[in-house]
């Protein structure tokens, strides 16, 4: 069993298929729910008798997803649509395509630039000298994933160009055009993502306050909403009207520009995103997302699955011959005492676990004592020892560290293994303890840096245990919740986490070896280059030191 847990391959009982599958269903129904639920009260296509001839769209972006979908449709509908497009090549395929599906030959190619003020004056220009009146106006395109920051030539960011100054800007030089037609609309594709976004002009040029990846995104979709309501009000009584839509989560090239952990999740999960084609019987059931199972949708959405469950894998559960083994090491640890932070959970109760099966004495410490209490008595069932003690520490409280160290000196006289497991995420930066100190680099650095002075180890040794099913995410949004636990199925098992855990702790041959770095696979390897630089670990053994009011200050020879 325990090879079988190493390969993440355990036993497929009736309990085991409830704990993996069933969840996995459930998730699979929650998603295709929220996607595409409601399927009686969502407008569709068939129920609109509207005909567009003599009629012209632009839509920007129409080369690709939404904007290709949606100029099919209006070209299907008679409308003379005006591809508007950044990549010429791309369009010209686009146009063919559409022309192909829906034999409309008032469809016209024009190339527009949104990063670029010249080409939006250029496009302008050129579109109303051949279009009197343009009844509809789709702002559709749109980039996320670029760098924050990069500035085109006209002075301006990049994303928030793309996203929204540029369609301001091509908004307002056709609305003569707009104007004319009598009655027409513009429609801006925004996104959910506006409701994270926040409004600070400054953006615009590449300054203001500083932004996540992907937070230039959110904001300009929340400035493209908030342009939508001012145009609209400017536009009273006019006949032009304008609103802003969220399409929801589709599958376009909107994650191009991402990395590619960021694009092979959004590959991963595709499968369960709307997909906007042609539209014909087809399209009326990719609207309601239940598209024909052919053989070809069945490799074009079984077989990238399955690869990717393959990489998964192999990435997580790969070398298993080559990886450190519990049944390689004989360590017997009777007579030897030693301590893990976290230990009612997770990682920490894993190795806890082992610790006591080899005979040591385990100090649990803990921040909650119950769950801590329930960790001590399963342990305890599990191997029969007798060895196992519960205290009380709370690393972000320097008094807390102080007292349990003080305390642990008075009972033991020797410690053999101290192992910093208890970690935390999640958790709102600029969360200040009552010592002063930022919550989450007191849990996860200052707190193990403050016990391990006042305990004083010998060899000193980090450790990477891999992606681990464990509580670490129970501070992170729902969002992240959710991921994380829909992967779980993917994920080491507590036990399978605390491998290498263990080999830093019962390797016989890292006997002395103090001061590196061990990869999940239990490999020496180099951490990344910041963590490698002595200057720095040097200056912030100081800063660590004074900040936790640790007496003795190191000091260079």
């Amino acid at each position: 069993m325990e090879l079988l847990a190493l390969l993440g391959m355990e036993a497929w009982s009736l309990g085991s298929c409830i704990s993996y599958v069933l969840p996995f269903l459930f998730l699979l129904l929650v998603v295709l729910l929220k996607l595409y639920g409601e399927g009686s009260d969502i407008w569709t296509l068939q129920s609109c008798p509207v005909d567009l001839t003599g009629k012209t769209a632009v839509v920007t972006g129409a080369n690709s997803g939404i904007g290709k979908a949606v100029s099919c449709e209006l070209a299907r509908r008679g409308a003379r649509v005006v591809l508007a497009c950044r990549r010429l090549p791309q369009g010209q395929k686009a146009l063919e395509d559409i022309r192909k599906v829906t034999g409309s030959k008032e469809l016209v190619l024009r190339e527009l630039d949104l990063s670029s003020v010249a080409s939006i004056q250029s496009f302008s220009q050129k579109l109303l000298q051949e279009e009197r009146h343009i009844h509809l106006l789709v702002n559709n395109a749109g980039a996320s994933g670029l760098p924050y920051k990069t500035i085109t030539s006209d002075g301006l960011e990049l994303t928030f160009m793309t996203n929204y100054l540029g369609h301001f800007l091509l908004t307002n030089l056709l609305l003569k055009g707009l104007l004319g037609a009598g009655s027409a609309r513009v429609v801006n594709v925004s996104s959910f993502r506006h409701k994270h976004g926040f409004v600070d002009e400054q953006h615009l040029v590449g300054a203001g306050c500083p932004l996540l990846s992907n937070q230039p995104y959110d904001c300009s979709k929340l400035l493209l909403i908030l342009f939508t309501r001012e145009l609209a009000q400017r536009l009273q009584k006019t006949g032009v009207t304008v609103n802003s839509v969220d399409p929801g989560i589709v599958k376009t090239e909107i994650m191009k520009n991402h990395n590619w952990l960021y694009r092979s999740i959004f590959w991963f999960l595709s499968v369960f995103l709307k997909v906007r084609t042609a539209p014909n019987f087809m399209e009326l059931l990719a609207l309601l997302g239940m598209e024909a199972w052919s053989l070809s949708s069945c490799i074009s959405y079984a077989l990238p699955f399955l690869f990717l469950l393959l990489v998964v894998l192999l990435k997580l559960y790969g070398e298993g011959s080559d990886i450190w083994t519990l049944q390689s090491c004989p360590v017997d640890l009777t007579g030897k005492t030693a301590v893990v932070t976290g230990a009612n959970s997770g990682i920490g109760k894993a190795v806890s676990c082992e610790l006591a099966r080899r005979g040591a004495r385990v100090v649990l410490a803990c921040r909650r004592l119950p769950q801590g209490q329930k960790a001590l008595e399963d342990i305890r069932k599990v191997t029969g020892s007798k060895e196992l003690v519960l205290r009380e520490l709370d690393l972000s409280s320097v008094a807390s560290i102080q007292s349990f160290s003080q305390k642990l000196l008075q009972e033991e006289r020797h410690i053999h293994l101290l192992v910093n497991n208890a970690g935390a995420s999640g958790l709102p930066y600029k969360t200040i303890t009552s010592d002063g100190l930022e919550l989450t680099f007191m849990t996860n650095y200052l707190g193990h840096f403050l016990l391990t002075n006042l305990l004083l180890s010998v060899t000193v040794n980090s450790v990477d245990p891999g992606i681990v099913k464990t509580e670490i995410m129970k501070n992170h949004n729902w969002l992240y919740r959710s991921i994380f636990w829909f992967l779980s199925v993917f994920l080491k098992s507590p036990a399978q986490g605390a491998i290498p855990v263990l080999y830093l702790s019962l390797a016989e041959e890292l006997d002395g070896v103090s001061g590196k770095y061990f990869t999940s696979k239990c490999k020496l390897t180099l951490p990344a280059e910041p963590a490698r630089d002595p200057e720095v670990a040097h200056s912030l053994w100081n800063t660590s030191a004074r900040l936790t009011n640790l007496e003795k200050v190191s000091k260079r020879e």
